[in-house]
């Protein structure tokens, strides 16, 4: 059993775990310091290989809005910006930190989470009330609670039901639900409030006071998730809070039709982000 504390001073001490790739800790020290830059960040990824085809292929994403146009490392900063690219380059690095474990695939996990981020910057096109470049990252950024309790305690996440029950079980093993976990993972790694609003309240839209439309739409993408691509891995649970976020954004059916053919356009896209 944890505690609430217990998990934000796990977040706190990620940095000095030797079981992670040093490529985490070296973002992760990137983004919490206050003085740190784009050149900083140019400059490591750049040194890693592999971290730099991955962030440049979600940069290229076609849902990103840049489809094709970025390059390198350095355009990408210039294009999207150094947030942006410090919370990509944070989610990439994670993904290498989580084997696969039995029938939970960690991979799947963030294919669900890459699909929420398509949904999310699917739904901000056509509502021009968040941009699809911040929705994207909301949406990639959404479940990275998930993660830390994976790597808490892989045996009690395993054992974490992805229904109603879900909150519950979080908080009698890890003291704090998942959404909790990323907000603090996050506000820890400075990224904007608008993305730990979005994290923080993804399963509970109406409780948030700020950012509430980045909420509405990271929560519905992630509801969407379940009913258009559902995996074992997914925790797109419908709650009441969606049925209002859904009439406020006027969710159709024929949109639903849309983005399941534009998730299935990029299938291959997908594959090879995460199984490359």
């Amino acid at each position: 059993m944890y505690t609430a504390e217990g998990v934000r001073l796990f977040i706190k001490g990620l940095k000095d775990l030797p079981t992670l790739p040093s490529i985490f800790r070296k973002v992760l020290i990137i983004a919490r310091c206050d003085k740190s830059c784009a050149n900083d960040l140019y400059e490591l990824i750049c040194r890693d290989q592999v971290l730099a085809e991955k962030v440049l292929a979600v940069a290229n994403s076609a849902f990103y809005g840049f489809s094709g146009q970025i390059k390198d490392i350095q355009h990408a900063i210039m294009l999207m910006g150094f947030d942006r690219l410090k919370a990509i380059a944070l989610g990439m690095t994670v993904l290498n930190i989580f084997p696969p474990k039995g029938s939970f695939n960690i991979k799947n996990l963030w294919i669900h989470s890459y699909e929420v981020a398509i949904i999310a910057a699917s739904l901000s096109e056509t509502r021009y009330v968040v941009s699809p470049k911040e929705s994207f990252v909301c949406g990639l950024l959404h479940d990275i609670g998930r993660m830390v309790f994976y790597k808490m305690d892989q045996k009690s996440f395993l054992q974490i039901p992805t229904d109603e029950k879900m909150f519950d079980a979080e908080r009698a093993n890890f003291g704090c639900t998942h959404s909790e976990a990323g907000a603090w993972f996050l506000e820890d790694a400075k990224l904007p409030e608008e993305i730990v609003y979005s994290v923080r309240y993804h399963h509970e839209p109406l409780k948030s006071v700020s950012h509430q439309q980045a909420i509405d739409i990271t929560a519905l993408a992630e509801g969407l998730s379940r009913q258009l691509s559902p995996k074992v891995e997914d925790d797109g649970i419908w709650t009441e809070d969606l049925n209002v976020s859904a009439l406020k954004l006027s969710v159709m059916e024929e949109e639903k039709k849309s983005i399941v053919e534009k998730l299935h356009s990029l299938n291959s896209e997908i594959q090879r982000i995460f199984y490359s």
